[in-house]
């Protein structure tokens, strides 16, 4: 836990908290056990994890619609299933390999566009993968179409990664990363987003048997889905020491007109998409304010001045890299 501490000294100089976003990627598969564990060592101060369920009703760390994207490479029998559609059973079984996944790759400027993160860095040449992607992006109607077409195109490249690192990770429950939560140190917390509907009081109730609620934001960036969390705490009663969220990313007239009928400890604002004024405005109304990525060192440095409370970052070494050499100028 050395660079924790290390980082901790840092951090306190009244700072913005690190979030990893998916844990930290660099080291293991998002949203794995081993990336939750590298974000505690590399210092963060919490990790962002992604939450649906199963057919059979089970909670399971997991932020895309199926898991295709993850499974690129590793052929297994429910590669191209959704989530919502497979038992955890099924899901039990999937395994995610570390070959092709993480992102080892920061260039100077550092990542303007997330998409970015997810492009096939180990897979080819950076001048390949880069005419590869503007030409799939051409075609492609939908992030979904996009990520089919990067395995089309890299599929043996990504088989052979997966072969020659070998290592491969399971899908976790949300109890378990609960059960994990428990252990961590004093102070480090979880972003707890709902990626669909029908999930706020399970996810509240579960958070309160495992006693993490004061470790959790339980948040969402879909309107329904927040208001689904508001009213089930209305409804029940919310836990002590619960807080709630919403990526809102833009603080327009019609954010502001729903951030005064709930009851929000943060909120998440696009990197580059707010000013000083706008985190001054939601201060005064106790709320916090968290970036929503904007993984540059120009951003990390504008980050100093803007008065935010903490960023998610899929860049955690590069970030802590970079803070350290800040720091000494």
């Amino acid at each position: 836990m050395t660079g924790r501490k290390e980082m901790a000294e840092l951090y306190n100089r009244n700072s913005p908290c690190p979030i990893a976003h998916r844990g930290c990627m660099e080291a293991g598969p998002e949203n794995s056990h081993t990336a939750f564990e590298a974000a505690v060592t590399l210092g963060a101060g919490g990790v962002e994890i992604d939450v649906r369920k199963t057919r059979d009703g089970k909670l399971v760390v997991f932020h895309d619609a199926d898991v295709r994207r993850l499974t690129m490479g590793w052929q297994g029998p429910y590669c191209n299933s959704k989530i919502k559609d497979m038992t955890w059973e099924h899901i039990s079984q999937i395994r995610l390999p570390f070959g092709g996944h993480l992102l080892k790759r920061f260039p100077d400027e550092g990542y303007a566009d997330e998409k970015q993160y997810y492009y096939p860095w180990a897979a080819a040449s950076e001048q390949d993968v880069l005419y590869q992607m503007g030409r799939l992006e051409s075609r492609s109607k939908s992030e979904e179409q996009l990520t089919l077409a990067i395995y089309r195109c890299y599929k043996e490249e990504y088989e052979k990664l997966c072969l020659e690192d070998g290592r491969l990770e399971q899908i976790l429950s949300l109890q378990e990363f609960f059960k994990w939560l428990q252990t961590q140190p004093d102070g480090f917390f979880a972003e707890v987003e709902l990626k669909e509907r029908g999930i706020a009081g399970a996810v509240i109730q579960m958070a309160e048997k495992y006693h993490v609620e004061e470790r959790c934001i339980i948040f969402s960036g879909i309107e329904d889905v927040i208001w689904e969390i508001q009213d089930w705490c209305k409804n029940h009663g919310k836990p002590d020491r619960l807080r709630l969220g919403a990526n809102i990313r833009y603080l327009r007239e019609e954010q502001k007109e729903m951030l005064e009928r709930g009851d929000f400890y943060e909120v998440g604002l696009n990197a580059g998409a707010f000013e000083s004024s706008d985190v001054e405005y939601l201060h005064q109304r106790g709320i916090r304010v968290f970036s929503n990525l904007g993984d540059t060192p120009v951003w990390w440095e504008t980050l100093e001045c803007l008065g935010v409370d903490g960023f998610k970052t899929n860049c955690l070494g590069a970030y802590r890299k970079w803070r350290q050499k800040w720091e000494q100028r």
